[in-house]
């Protein structure tokens, strides 16, 4: 049997940072738009951040 400890303060902070997250479908544009592009090349071992990749 597995215990666990509830935080419900963490919990809380978690619901308030995914309701100004960002959609779904917008990370996947994103990575259709990255995907497609022609020099996506010069992206590799870089963090991409979405809201870059949609300018």
């Amino acid at each position: 049997m597995f215990h666990t400890l509830e935080n419900h303060e963490a919990r809380n902070s978690d619901k308030r940072m995914f309701q100004s997250g960002e959609s779904t479908e917008f990370t996947g544009m994103a990575i259709v738009e990255l995907a497609s592009d022609p020099n996506k090349i010069q992206c590799t071992g870089k963090i991409l951040f979405t809201s870059f990749l949609a300018r």
